[in-house]
């Protein structure tokens, strides 16, 4: 039988530390792959994820409704990695040999695999706002309210902000699906 998000957050803020560690156990993957799409190397993401958990365990009694606790964690991890995005000094620029050719054309006969890696090459390229949002959207499958929760803004601006984002990676990707044809 599978304990709900609610009870275990009510438990864990009661102070049972195995409530925790069951909610670290369910969410801990989801946090590290949007952290991992997000910085795009392991072993920060990694360091995220743990500092992301630490934050949600030292300051739990400021989580005033349990069915926010998604959104609240997925709040916590975008900060966290928007700072060492910062702290990195990220820069949504392309680099020069990209700006022309888009991404890099393909052989005709692309593999799926290959693909895949030159999606995550163009999500990569967007700039840290746009790409929260198809991330938490597409890999995540957060609702446009879930979303803006997260980012703190309107369900029309993450509306607008996918919209910009999906623009971009077809531009990026045009090439690649132009020589298909």
């Amino acid at each position: 039988m599978t304990v709900s998000d609610e009870e275990l957050i009510k438990a864990f803020q009661n102070g049972n530390d195995l409530a925790f560690v069951n909610l670290y156990n369910r969410y801990k993957q989801a946090i590290y792959v949007f952290c991992l799409k997000m910085v795009d190397e392991a072993d920060n993401a990694k360091d995220i994820v743990q500092g992301v958990f630490l934050k949600i365990y030292e300051r739990h009694h400021q989580l005033k409704r349990s069915d926010k606790f998604k959104s609240w964690m997925f709040t916590i991890a975008r900060n966290d990695c928007l700072t060492h995005l910062r702290k990195a000094g990220y820069s949504s620029e392309l680099p020069d040999e990209m700006e022309d050719a888009g991404l890099i054309l393909p052989h005709q006969d692309i593999e799926k695999d290959e693909e895949i890696i030159l999606v995550k090459r163009a999500v990569e390229r967007l700039k840290p706002e746009l790409k929260e949002v198809v991330i938490l959207r597409e890999y995540d499958n957060l609702s446009y309210k879930e979303i803006a929760e997260v980012v703190g803004t309107t369900e029309s601006v993450v509306k607008s902000r996918l919209f910009t984002a999906r623009q971009k990676l077809y531009e990026l990707l045009k090439p690649l699906y132009i020589e298909r044809k």
